[in-house]
């Protein structure tokens, strides 16, 4: 069973910090899976390069 994904058609709108960050502009990675909602095998991937403003 897949457990923490997105399922098709959801999205992510919102993360809770652990901590707060300081202000300033971050470099993220975001790392992408994909699985087969049949089978659970792994399909295809990505990693997306996005930046982050804290005011």
């Amino acid at each position: 069973m897949l457990r923490d994904c997105v399922k098709p058609g959801d999205a992510i709108k919102g993360v809770t910090l652990d901590k707060p960050i300081e202000k300033g502009t971050y470099t993220l990675i975001i790392n992408i899976s994909t699985y087969s909602v049949d089978s659970n095998s792994q399909m295809n991937g990505a990693q997306v390069k996005s930046k982050l403003t804290v005011e």
